[in-house]
This record gives C-alpha cells, structure tokens and sequence, in this order.
C-alpha cells in the first residue's frame, strides 16, 4: 500500500503543478490516455489542472460531450468550446454543420454570449434555429443579454413560439415584448387575410356559379365582367380547390354572355332597323308635307314641273313601302301618310287636267276681257262655260289658284259685275234721264243758260247706256228741249261775249305763266267755271279760242299730273299689298299664344307705311282704306282686350307695391319689390299712356321701399361706427390690463370680452378689429399665465421651506407673505408637526426619489450621481403607464400634487435630514417648469 503511494501515476499526485506536468504528457488519441484525461476533467477540483487537461482534448465532439459533466467541467468546458471558436483556423460553418444538434442549451447560452461582438453571431442563431428551435426561444426569453434576446427573437416566426415568447416577456423585456407582439399579430393579422381572401375566392366561385344558372339576362355581361375582374386579383393556381370549380363555371357563364350578346345585337338589329325605317317615315312625310306646303303657296306652272311632281309621287311613295315593310305602322302615322300622299295626289291630277285644258282655257279667257262690248246673252254663255271647266279641273280649295285659274276667276268676276250693272244701269240711266230732262225744262224756264247745257250733256250722255227702244220716247222729249235752249241761248249771246272774250284773254295769259301744276290747274279750273257760269257762246269762233287757250293752259299740267296717277296707282298696289300681308298675319298667327309683341309692332309698322304711300286716288283707294280699316280693327279688338288684361295685372302689381310700403320686415319687403319688378318686366303690351300712369304710381311705391333701405343702411352704417368706436375703446382696455396684470386681471378680462361679442356688427373692421383684440388678450394670457406661475413657483416654495423647517427640527413659521394656505396642505403640514416620535423616518433615498420624480415631470436634467437612479425610475413608471388604460393615466396636475402630498408626510431621519436643505433647493428648482407643464396641461 505504501509502496502504492509512492509509485502512483504524477497525473493522481496531490501537487497540481505535478498533476498539470503529467497531463502535457498524455495523448487524447490513446484510448488509455483519453480514459485518464475523462477523469480528470470529471473530478479536477483545481481550475488550471482542469484547464490543461481540457486543452489536450483535440475534438470538439468529444468537449461538447464532456460540458455534459459537473457544473465546474461544464464551464470549463464551454470555455474551451469559446477559445476554439475564437482561434482564426476555425471553420465556423464546418462547426456549426458537425457540432450544433448536439450544443446543449447551457452551450448555446454560453456561445450566444461569446459571440456577441462577433460576425457570426447571426449565422450561429440562424442555423441553432433550423436545429433547436426551442433553444433558441429561451435565448429570446432569459438570456441576460438584450442584443441576444434581440437577435433570437427576430429568428422566431412560428406563431405558437411567438405566443410563448409574448407571454412570458410580457412586463419583462419591452424590446423583445413588443417585437414578438407586432410579430405575432402581424400573423394574425395575415391569417386573417388569408382567411378573407379565402371566403372572398369562396364567395366568387358560388356567385360565379350562381350567375352560371341563373336565368335573369339583364346586365348579364357586365356583371361577368365584374366577376372576373374580381378574380384577376387570386392566383388560381394557389387555390387548385376552386379553380376546376371556377374554370367550369366560367366557360358557362362566357357561353351564356355570348348567346346573350347574339341575341341583343340581333334585337339591337331589329330595333335599329325599326328606327330607320321610322325615321325614313318620318322624313317621307317631312318630304311630302313640305312640297304640299309649297305646292299650296307656289303652283306649278310648267310642264316639266308636272314630271317633277309626278317622280316625287312615286319615289316617296316607294319609300314609304320600303319603310313600312315588316313593320307595324302606327295608325296616327299612317293616317298622316295618306292624307298628305292624297292631297298631293289630287293636286296632280287637277294639274295634269288644267294642263290639258290649258289652251282651251286661254282662248276663252281672252273672250272674256273683252266681253265688255258684248252682248249680255254671250257674256252669260261664256260665264257658264269657263264655270264649266273650272269645275270639271277640281282645284283644291286649300290651294293658291293657278295664274290661268286666277285670270279665269278674275275675269268671271268681272263679266258678272258688268250683268249685274248692265241689269241695274238700264234703270237707273232712265230715271236719271227723266231727271235732267225735268231739271232742263226748268233751267230753260228760268233762263239758266249755263245749267241747261250741263244738264244737256248730262242727258246725252246718260242716253248713250240706254238700249235703242228704251229711249226714243226720251230722245224725242229732249229734242224740243233742244230747240227751245239754243232760242235762248241766241237771246243771251250778245249779253255775254264781252266777258267771254275777257276770259279767253286770261286764259292765254295764263299759258304763258310758269306756275306749280296744281295752282295752274286749280286756276284753269276757275276760268273754265267762269265760260261755264256764264252758259258757253254760241260762237264757235269765240269757243274754240278759249278752248285752245285752256289746252295750251293745261299741256305743262298734264305730264305732271299723268306722273302723279303713276305714283297713284304704285301707292295703291303698295297699300293692297300691305293689306295682303297683315290679312295673311292675321290668318297666320297663333291666337292662343300669340307674340303681342311682335302682334303691336306689325300693328303699327303697318299704319307707318300706309301712311308712306301716299297719295293714291281717292275713289280707288276707298275700297282698300275699307279693308285696312277692317284689318286693323280686328287686330285692335285682340290687341285692347290684351292690353285690359295687362293692364288690371300691372294695376295688382302696383297695389301689391303700394301695400309694401309700410311693411315692417324691409328685408322681405325689398326681396318682395324685386320680385314685383320682375313681374312687371313680364307683363306684356299696354297702353302707352295708362302704362305710363301706372309706371309712376310703381316707381313711386318702390322708391318709397327702397328708400327706407338707404335709411335702415345709414342707422346701420352709424352703429357699425359706434360700435368700431367701442371695440376700439375695450381693446385699448385689455392693451392696458396686459401692461400690469395682477390678480383681478382674469376678472376684468372676462367683462371685456362678454362686452367685445356683445357687441353688434363691426362692417369691413371685423378681421382688423377681431385680431388686434385677439392679440390683446393673447397678451394678456400670457401675463396672467406668467403671473399664475409666479404665485405657483411661490406658493410651493414657501411650503417647500415651511416643510424644510420642521425637518431641521424648528418650529413652524408661516410665511407671511401665503395669504392663505391650502386646507389641504395646512392640515398636512399640521400632522407632520404633531406626527408621534415613533413613526417611521423616510430615509434620503425616499427623499430623493420625490426630488427625481419632480426633475422627470420638469423635464430638467438630475446630478450625474442620480441618472441610474433615474433611469429606474422612469422604466417603472413607463411600465406602470403600459399596464394602465388611457383613462388611468395620471396628469401632469395630479401626478404634482401626489408628489407634494409624499414630500410633505415624508418625515426625514437623521440622514435624510442632512440632506433635507439640497434635496428642496433641487425640489424648488422644478417648480417653475412645473407650474408651465401644469399650465399647457
């Protein structure tokens, strides 16, 4: 035994530098050696032996499997592990590739650690991930360091590890919390998309399908077109579930759409063709209604214009026939058709007749313009004749006459009027001769020379109309009265020549003036009167001198006055074409909606011109006067009964004016007269002078409203001044509270603004006025603010001191200065002063916590030696806020007055009490930062 001790191996020996020398001699390749070595690391208890004997083993297998030892082997172990990582010769990949699924979870923690400042670090977690999962979570969740939690957490995407992770970091490790939790929602949230986009693909394969069976047709193809552009977002090929379902559903749907599609362009088809073949219709009878219209202004009156018409017949009528092919033509259409295809029909028969009868028609026509000199039995044969054919024509009554038909009508007129007085004259020249014959009798009786040859020729001529038979008793009477005359005109002749042969002499002077046509003939006229007056001469001689005398007299005249029955008759024809024209409005026009307007102004152009062509002959002009007047008549009856109508409404529009007067609402009055003005504008025609009348009495009513405007306007204008006045007055008022604000500035400034908005409308000033009193009281404000601070940073200060002096073991003394301590604070600093000698001390660190809470909530910085401090201070706070809802969230006032309330029953020990004078300066220091957190608050 002794012996034993004495030889036994240097790697047993008691001395550890013996042991450590022995262990350089040992080979980890020699299955005895390695054997020893396994021993050794498993039962060394001295560090260096065991790190030698670590050091000659040459596998990291082998190292890793060892680190499965004793606590003290283990770290050791993993050390070594560490420096063969470190040595430059290490293939890291290599490493991770043979060693890693058997690195025990102690090992990882140990590597992550070492690894921390290197490049691999990375790779390590990534492919420890792939490998130990797990491991890789408690690295998330307790490894010491932040940058590894950091690192493995961001390696963790399986959502049941993230859910782990979130629970059991939660209140721990904010960093990894957060990330783990974003994370994990963030799967959520793509879960749940991919759930919604999975019923969204489900709820487009069944509405596809739907829409494959269903039956309705109506926006049937966009709502495919819909459909498949809602697919276009899915990659089908992901969803091989639905896409059979879709494809199928699909080609249903696009055969569907296009037997759809036939079937609405053959439909389209169909009513574009109907829709042609109406408008042809309706262009047909356009067509035709325009020729009859113009047919019936304008009738042809050559032949070709036959032919013309004849074509346009046939084409339209063709037409016709194409457009109503395969229709059903509506009966109102149809009907039209047929009555305007007949009328132009029966226009061309009647022509193609007249044309045929043309030259007979002529002939006969010729006839009767000169059936004047004809026998009263031919004129009426040739009247029934030309009555005859007329007829036999059939010209439409609608229809201006054909020229040939109008001469013919004309010319029957007019042989019709020569019966009628042919009828008449005959009785009328008899008694008219019996007259002159009487009154002859009676001049020669009466020795009236002149009167019995006027009433000679009277009777002569009158005797001419009579027919033979009729007056040879009559002729015979007047023969003896012939007789008796020229007795006594031979008595009177040598009475009379004197003065005869003195008016043949004025007579030649007068030729030989140059005077106006009118007063030359005017007096030719009286000379002639004179010869007349004094019975004529029985001196042939002597007649014929003033005869030629009178001719010579006449001859400038005549010209003139033969131009002058031109202008005449120009003037008539004017004046009968005036009357066409207002005869053809007056048919023309619309009645029940006429333009009155238009209706007055023809009424009155037409008196212009009437009264333009002027002079016309009196005895032809009478019958068109007549007719004009008629005319004008029945356009003035329309135009007065408008007029009237007019009238009583202008008559309301004044009345309503005039009662606006005294409305009391202006406002509504003006609106009201505005409108009424309007009306007005609308009321048609009147008379001009009732118009006028009533124009004056409405623009004195609304000058009457508008003016109590002006009125209102000037008393409104006059407030807005005073009233720019007094905003001027109060914002030199809040300009002077901001120069010294004190403690009733608050007071004063809220008077100065109820009477600032009290105050009615500030006109063009309001923006100005508005912001210089705004910044008046921003001024103010900030006063007041600063002012509020003042008295905060003093208050608390002086109850700061009044706390500081109790802890230093003096007697209370109340500032003078705090006119009035809180009751709060009163009866806290009354207990602290009457708190028992037994009660528990705050100690500095207490104190000081206060104070660095306060430089946290002034945002101030704290002393160097107080920044770890803190720092642990704030993260409990940040994690206290986290587990708060928002509502339990403290204010900036609060969280103050919680402080304050600390500090106060906070009674120092001898410690703190040392500390007490710097620790409520630094207190004191945060006031005024506080007071303006405070105050934003």
């Amino acid at each position: 035994m002794l012996l034993k001790k004495i030889f036994k191996p240097k790697w047993q020996s008691n001395n550890p530098d013996v042991r450590k020398e022995a262990i350089t001699q040992l080979d980890w390749g020699k299955s005895e050696d390695k054997a020893i070595l396994e021993q050794l690391i498993k039962h060394e208890t001295d560090d260096t032996v065991l790190k030698a004997a670590l050091k000659r083993v040459l596998s990291v297998t082998d190292l890793i499997d060892l680190a499965q030892s004793t606590d003290k082997a283990r770290q050791a172990a993993h050390n070594r592990v560490l420096e063969i990582l470190a040595e430059t010769s290490t293939n890291f990949d290599s490493f991770l590739g043979q060693h890693l699924q058997r690195i025990s979870q102690d090992l990882a923690f140990d590597l992550a650690t070492g690894l921390k400042s290197s490049d691999n670090l990375h790779l390590f977690l990534q492919s420890l991930h792939l490998h130990a999962p797990d491991t890789v979570l408690e690295l998330a969740i307790n490894h010491p360091l932040s940058l590894i939690r950091q690192k493995a957490a961001e390696l963790i995407v399986d959502p049941e590890k993230l859910s782990i992770l979130v629970s059991r970091t939660k209140g721990k490790d904010k960093g990894v919390f957060q990330k783990a939790k974003s994370r994990l929602q963030a799967y959520k949230d793509q879960e749940q998309a991919k759930l919604a986009h999975e019923r969204e693909l489900q709820s487009l394969c069944d509405s596809l399908e739907q829409h494959a069976a269903t039956e309705a047709t109506k926006y049937y193809t966009e709502k495919l077109e819909a459909l498949i552009r809602s697919l276009a977002k899915f990659d089908l090929g992901q969803h091989q579930e639905h896409q059979d379902r879709i494809e199928r559903a699909l080609q249903t749907c696009k055969s569907r759409a296009n037997q759809i599609a036939e079937q609405e362009a053959r439909e389209h088809q169909i009513v574009e063709e109907a829709r042609l073949q109406s408008g042809e219709r309706e262009e047909t009878c356009q067509e035709l209604e325009k020729t009859r219209e113009k047919l019936k202004s304008t009738p042809l009156t050559q032949q070709s214009e036959l032919s013309a018409l004849d074509a346009l017949i046939k084409t339209q009528e063709n037409r016709w026939l194409e457009a109503t092919r395969h229709q059903r033509v509506d009966k109102t259409e149809q009907k039209r058709y047929q009555h305007v295809m007949t009328e132009i029909r029966h226009y061309h028969i009647a022509l193609q007749r007249l044309f045929s009868h043309q030259s007979e028609l002529s002939d006969k026509l010729e006839q009767a313009r000169s059936a004047a000199d004809a026998d009263p039995v031919e004129r009426k044969t040739l009247v029934k004749s030309l009555r005859q054919m007329v007829t036999d024509i059939e010209w439409p009554s609608d229809y201006n006459l054909h020229p040939l038909l109008q001469a013919v009508s004309e010319a029957v007129g007019e042989i019709q009027t020569l019966q009628t007085r042919h009828i008449e004259d005959i009785g009328k020249f008899k008694d008219k001769v019996r007259k002159d014959l009487d009154e002859l009798e009676k001049a020669i009786s009466q020795g009236e020379v002149k009167k019995a040859q006027r009433l000679t020729k009277d009777a002569n001529r009158d005797l001419e109309h009579l027919p033979g038979k009729q007056k040879q008793d009559l002729q015979a009477r007047l023969k003896m009265l012939l007789s008796q005359l020229d007795e006594l005109r031979d008595w009177q002749g040598f009475a009379t020549r004197p003065k005869q042969e003195e008016l043949c002499e004025h007579m030649e002077h007068l030729a030989e003036q140059h005077l106006e046509p009118h007063i030359k003939a005017n007096k030719i006229k009286e000379l002639q009167k004179e010869w007349r007056d004094l019975g004529g001469s029985s001196d042939q001689h002597l007649w014929q001198r003033f005869k030629h005398a009178s001719d010579n007299a006449y001859a400038p005249c005549k010209a003139y006055f033969s131009e002058e029955e031109k202008l005449k008759q120009v003037n008539l024809d004017k004046r009968e074409s005036i009357c066409t024209e207002l005869a053809t409005f007056i048919e023309a026009i619309d009645w029940d909606q006429p333009d009155w307007k238009l209706v007055d102004k023809i009424n009155r152009k037409a008196r212009e011109e009437w009264r333009q062509y002027y002079p016309v002959d009196h005895k032809k002009g009478k019958p068109v006067q007549t007719r004009f007047n008629e005319l004008l008549t029945e356009l003035d009856t329309k135009l007065n009964k408008e007029k009237e109508r007019n009238h009583k409404l202008k008559q309301e529009i004044v009345s309503r004016a005039e009662a606006l007067v005294s409305e009391e609402d202006l406002k509504q009055a003006t609106h009201q007269a505005k409108d009424l003005q309007k009306e007005w504008q609308q009321v048609g025609i009147t008379d001009h002078k009732t118009d006028r009348q009533l124009w004056g009495q409405f623009r004195k009513a609304c000058d009457e409203i508008f003016g109590r405007i002006g009125e209102q306007r000037k008393q409104h204008q006059e407030e807005i001044s005073h009233n720019q006045d007094k905003a001027n007055e109060l914002i030199t008022a809040v300009e002077a509270l901001a120069a010294s604000p004190d403690s009733g500035t608050d007071t004063a400034l809220s008077t100065l603004i109820d009477q600032y908005r009290s105050l009615g409308s500030l006109g063009d000033q309001t923006k100005s006025l508005g912001q210089r009193f705004h910044k008046a009281i921003d001024t103010v404000e900030k006063g007041l603010q600063q002012l509020r601070i003042s008295g905060f940073v003093d208050y608390y200060s002086q109850l700061l001191e009044c706390a500081k002096s109790f802890g230093a073991g003096g007697t209370i003394e109340w500032p003078a200065s705090i006119d009035e301590l809180d009751q709060h604070h009163h009866e806290l600093l009354a207990s602290r002063q009457n708190a028992e000698s037994g009660k528990e001390k705050a100690s500095a660190d207490t104190l000081k916590d206060i104070v660095i809470l306060a430089e946290i909530l002034a945002e101030i910085d704290s002393p160097q030696e107080d920044k770890e401090r803190r720092m642990a201070l704030q993260v409990e706070r940040l994690t206290a806020g986290l587990q708060q809802s928002a509502s339990d969230a403290s204010s900036p006032s609060s969280r103050f007055d919680g402080l304050i309330q600390q500090w106060l029953t906070a009674i120092p020990d001898e410690q703190a009490a040392s500390d007490l004078n710097e620790l409520t300066e630094r207190f004191k220091r945060t006031l005024n930062n506080i007071a303006q957190t405070v105050a934003r608050s």
